[in-house]
């Protein structure tokens, strides 16, 4: 298991490997009401037809025709099926291995591409985006196509198509496509941007409000309009996602890492991070050693 942030990726040359697809025209008939999974591969589910409920790290989602949703490695996520068809829906699932020469690599795009480097350093552990003009669709099709052809080179070739595919989503991702068409209330981005630089800080929602410049209750009433989430939510978020790059990239203790990301409280810390990630900060550096280890 190596998340999409990992720095390995822009250090050493690595490809996608699929290893599940679907192509599914009815999913009502083939998939539970709810399902909800934290899986050590990357996926890709893309809405064809019909409305489907999501819940990603905690935050929901609803996805319709033309839009899909990618989830890092090791991201909680929730699947509610709707009452009524049609629903149908594509997926792939894969994850990064150290094969090189069936495509470009993460190190070459890094490397050349400013746009696949920003989404390599994003840190997100989802992102939800639309597909105007068909690419990610048609991409997607032929993965599933060529999955389940049988071809002496199928792995390769789906190699090939994800790495596209990756490349068009960091491009879509510049700037990206989550937000609405009018820009962010500045009380918002002033906020994100607070958190962003000092969410290693005790940071309060108070003072998180008085340096956007507004009252509480007006920045909450703001960020659950436009972003679905709260300031609280948003704040644990980037928390967490800090936590897991600094769990991956160095050999800093349970306690230190939870203080650096801002949580004094270590047991406090386990139990964010066990509810968002769905396993606990040990077994997740533990996950990620043994991910390592089969590589190495």
């Amino acid at each position: 298991m190596i998340s999409l942030y990992s720095p390995l990726l822009r250090e050493m040359d690595f490809t996608p490997v699929v290893y599940y697809y679907y192509d599914r025209a009815d999913m009502l008939s083939t998939t539970p009401a709810e399902t909800t999974q934290t899986h050590s591969l990357h996926e890709i589910m893309y809405v064809v037809e019909g409305q489907v409920s999501i819940i990603a790290d905690g935050t929901p989602f609803t996805l319709g025709p033309g839009q899909y949703i990618w989830l890092d490695a090791m991201t909680k996520h929730s699947l509610f099926m709707p009452e009524r068809p049609p629903l149908s829906m594509l997926n792939i699932e894969y994850q990064f291995e150290p094969i090189s020469r069936c495509c470009s690599t993460t190190r070459e795009l890094a490397a050349v591409s400013p746009c696949f480097r920003r989404m390599l350093g994003c840190g997100k552990p989802y992102h939800l985006l639309g597909d105007g003009s068909g690419a990610v669709l048609h991409l997607l099709k032929l993965i599933n196509q060529v999955a389940a052809s049988g071809w002496a080179d199928e792995e390769k070739f789906c190699s090939a198509l994800c790495m596209q595919l990756l490349f068009l989503m960091a491009q879509n991702l510049q700037p990206p496509v989550v937000q609405t068409d009018s820009l962010l209330p500045g009380p918002v981005e002033r906020a994100l941007s607070l958190m962003e630089s000092r969410y290693a800080q005790p940071l309060t929602n108070a003072m998180i409000a008085a340096e956007a410049g507004v009252s509480l209750s007006v920045l909450g009433q703001l960020f659950k309009q436009h972003t679905h989430g709260t300031v609280n939510s948003r704040l644990q978020a980037i928390r967490i996602q800090r936590a897991r790059e600094l769990l991956l990239g160095s050999g800093a203790s349970v306690q230190e890492v939870a203080y650096r990301v801002g949580i004094i409280n270590r047991q406090y810390f386990v139990q964010l991070f066990t509810q968002a990630v769905g396993v606990s900060p040990t077994e997740y550096r533990k996950q990620m050693s043994r991910e390592s280890g089969d590589r190495a």
